[in-house]
């Protein structure tokens, strides 16, 4: 009785003293702590009242409630750390090593229940995965929702999948469009900077990023040296040994994949972690398509379906924006009705195309170039001044007589001087056209320079 007492008061004195102790601020295996002195308290008492029978009728089944504990509070491993302690103490509460009865009963006892912690630690382990790869999940739509392009996005996916796989290096490979085959990485997560750029062809690389959108399902591949599933400069940088490939659906297809390295050999991709990135990859693929799409429409509202140049909507932005020394050009193809007249509609669509491609050619960044509308152009050449206007003038005049033309162009070219608004330096542009297509056209004109400026015919 008086070792049973003790035993008791002890038990009640750790029970209060742990409450107060900070396990928040340990590691989550200092709680092993507790079940050692559980083992003790249980064995030392059980040791001093004596009896096998006794014993293990009331005091063996307390190291099942031990085992329990352990298995959903602890990692697998923790139960089978606690088997030689548990096991000692067992012994001892059943009589001693002398015991053989007492041997008989821990033999056979304590070994099942280290099964029953590890299943139960196995299953808390699998549940708490799970809740974190929900929790993984749900952020990463929050987040891909909330990109701000492709390449805010494609960087949100790289992080997400770097830390679902604990990888060492992932890229998001994005190709241009459901019909390419070239792949260039824009997004990417602990990737070597010398790197730089990648550009993967699909149709003449038999690697993994053109085996999983071929195959259309994820591409593991556990020796990069024995393979050629990654360039050899890839692999080099990022001292790579084992990879997967994770395409990226979309509505009509695979546009993208994400890959994902590791510098220690891995036999196989842990199931868990597999299908979550799979998921993972269902959902961004869908987020990164419809942010394409709205950059796409975004682009084509402000783009001339024809040319490809900035519409009259954008220039007309380009133009509430400019600012002293900006020089406002108007362009006009000459007799361009008799393109269309003696050579039909297409040649005339073929004439606009190829005078814009000659204005995208000289432009500048910071220039806006825009279609005004049916053979009109026009620019928005930023501190250009007049000098600078002209001189960009003789290169567009230059290229467009080395093609195939149809048509000859006029040019009516305006300074912006900060005291008239932008409305009036366009149309001083459009008085300076005007006087090119009376003076003889297929020639330049600059309005209120003191001089006349003509480039060309």
């Amino acid at each position: 009785k008086d070792a049973l007492t003790i035993a008791a008061v002890l038990a009640v004195i750790v029970g209060w003293a742990q409450l107060a102790l900070p396990w928040d601020r340990w590691h989550p295996q200092t709680l092993l702590l507790l079940v050692f002195a559980a083992d003790l308290i249980i064995g030392a008492g059980g040791y001093f009242v004596g009896g096998v029978d006794v014993n293990t009728y009331y005091l063996l089944p307390l190291y099942a409630m031990i085992f329990l504990f352990v298995g959903l509070t602890q990692p697998p491993s923790s139960s089978l750390a606690n088997f030689f302690p548990a096991a000692v103490s067992a012994v001892y509460c059943l009589g001693g090593p002398g015991e053989p009865e007492a041997l008989k009963a821990v033999a056979v006892g304590i070994p099942l229940w280290v099964i029953v912690g590890v299943v139960l630690a196995q299953v808390s382990l699998f549940r708490r995965r799970a809740e974190r790869s929900i929790e993984r999940l749900l952020e990463a739509a929050r987040r891909l929702l909330a990109a701000r392009d492709e390449v805010h996005g494609a960087d949100i996916l790289a992080e997400l999948a770097r830390d679902m796989l604990e990888a060492d290096a992932v890229a998001v490979m994005m190709a241009d469009g459901l019909e390419s085959h070239r792949f260039t990485n824009v997004g990417q997560r602990e990737w070597p900077t010398e790197i730089g750029g990648v550009e993967v062809d699909t149709q003449s690389d038999s690697g993994g990023i053109g085996e999983a959108v071929r195959r259309g399902e994820t591409v593991f591949v556990s020796d990069l040296l024995a393979s050629v599933s990654i360039p050899s400069e890839v692999r080099t940088a990022t001292n790579a040994r084992s990879g997967v490939f994770v395409p990226l659906p979309g509505e009509g297809g695979y546009f993208g994949v994400m890959v994902a390295l590791w510098t220690t050999r891995r036999s196989r991709l842990e199931p868990f972690s597999g299908r979550a990135v799979e998921l993972l990859s269902s959902q961004a693929g869908r987020a990164l398509e419809r942010i394409r799409a709205i950059a796409r429409l975004a682009i084509e509202a402000q783009t001339d379906a024809l040319t490809a140049l900035s519409n009259r909507r954008q220039y007309r932005e380009a133009l509430e924006a400019i600012v002293p020394g900006d020089a406002l050009v108007m362009i006009d193809l000459d007799h361009f009705k008799m393109v269309n007249d003696h050579h039909g509609h297409a040649a005339g669509d073929e004439v606009l195309q190829a005078l814009g491609d000659c204005m995208r050619q000289v432009s500048r960044v910071g220039d806006c170039m825009a279609r005004y509308g049916g053979e009109e152009f026009a620019m928005v050449l930023a501190a250009a001044g007049e000098e600078g206007a002209l001189k960009m003038i003789e290169r567009l005049r230059s290229l467009w007589e080395s093609t195939a033309r149809l048509a000859t162009f006029s040019a009516g070219i305006a300074v912006h001087n900060g005291h008239e608004s932008f409305d009036k330096t366009l149309e001083n542009a459009d008085t300076a056209l005007y006087r090119a297509k009376h003076e003889g056209r297929n020639c330049t004109r600059v309005h209120d320079s003191g001089e006349q400026a003509e480039v060309g015919a």
